[in-house]
């Protein structure tokens, strides 16, 4: 999913898409592992403690919350975070590319693709603390 976002489009629509239902998907991993029977009890501790402390994944939910609801009651990242849409210029490139600005709740734009790999990161952090893997089968 990581892959599509940074993947270059011109379709605002796919795009926005795609990083909605990486953040439904980043957000609701957390309840696959609640409700996953395989998981030790103690992981499952420690992913909750986790996630109390999380800097980037609150950001995700409150968008893929918003995106789902069409509003949002009870942000978990400040005031709330919300998205919009832009072309933008990256410096690795010449061309104009498309990226979803996100308000993180406190005032401060930032780009999608800048949270979704810190959701990616913070994901893989705490799967490791949790002594959950995250390499995919050969």
């Amino acid at each position: 999913m990581l892959e599509r976002i940074y993947a270059s489009t011109d379709d605002e629509h796919a795009f926005t898409d795609d990083l909605l239902s990486f953040c439904m998907h980043c957000t609701h991993l957390a309840n696959w592992i609640e409700c996953d029977r395989y998981v030790p009890s103690r992981s499952k501790h420690i992913v909750a403690q986790a996630l109390t402390t999380a800097k980037w994944l609150p950001i995700c939910r409150d968008i893929a919350n918003g995106a789902k609801q069409l509003r949002l009651d009870k942000p978990k990242s400040g005031k709330a975070a919300k998205s919009s849409v832009k072309r933008a210029k990256r410096a690795d490139q010449e061309r104009f590319t498309l990226d979803a600005f996100l308000d993180d709740g406190q005032g401060h734009p930032i780009p999608g693709r800048t949270i979704a790999l810190n959701c990616v990161n913070e994901w893989r952090a705490i799967l490791r603390d949790a002594g959950l893997t995250t390499r995919r089968p050969s």
